[in-house]
């Protein structure tokens, strides 16, 4: 496999463990389409037919960081990147950063009594802080969490793990950032992953 065709399939595999994550969807709290059957297609975007009527949904889970393209709404947005800063040509090894990032309109950041999810709810089940805050936290935990993510060891990177992330005027997120260590560019490991 070509050093760089993991990248897709890394961060392909990284959006599967959210979109299956009902604490995720729950922070994320998409607007359900009657048209689309599938919630899936509400988190990561549609656009075509479905019978003879043409659907459109933005979408909250994204695999590039397109801030001014992407929000349109005033909804929550999680994005997956990747990036190889170094490489080595005596090893067939390769270390990457990951980089996850989460934030959401102004209006949406804050949990109370009339929020989705509500701020109650989400204490009960041990969460305290913002919807970004608990959503990083909850995305943390799928990440360390699993030993069996399928993309070599990850962890926590040492310096910036979480940044403030402010894309535009009116949204706030935070950037979560981990180390991959040990992607073999020579075997064919991924090929699962798709």
């Amino acid at each position: 496999m070509a050093l760089l065709q993991f990248e897709g399939i890394y961060k392909n595999k990284i959006i599967k463990l959210l979109i299956n994550n009902e604490l995720v969807i729950k922070m994320i709290n998409p607007t359900p389409n009657p048209k689309l059957d599938d919630i899936a297609d509400v988190l990561l975007g549609f656009s075509g037919k479905v019978g003879s009527e043409t659907v459109e949904e933005q979408g909250h889970i994204f695999d590039h960081d397109f801030v001014d393209d992407t929000v349109t709404n005033e909804k929550t947005f999680i994005f997956i990147e990747t990036q190889i800063p170094t490489i080595s040509t005596s090893s067939p090894l390769v270390d990457f950063n990951l980089y996850i990032t989460v934030f959401c309109h102004e209006r949406l950041v804050d949990l109370n009594n009339n929020s989705v999810p509500t701020k109650n709810e989400m204490k009960k089940m041990g969460y305290i802080g913002n919807r970004i805050d608990i959503l990083c936290s909850v995305i943390d935990k799928i990440m360390m969490g699993n030993k069996n993510l399928g993309i070599g060891a990850v962890s926590p990177s040492k310096q910036n793990f979480s940044c403030v992330y402010k894309p535009k005027i009116g949204y706030y997120g935070k950037q979560l950032r981990y180390i991959v260590k040990g992607y073999n560019s020579g075997s064919e490991m991924c090929d699962s992953l798709e």
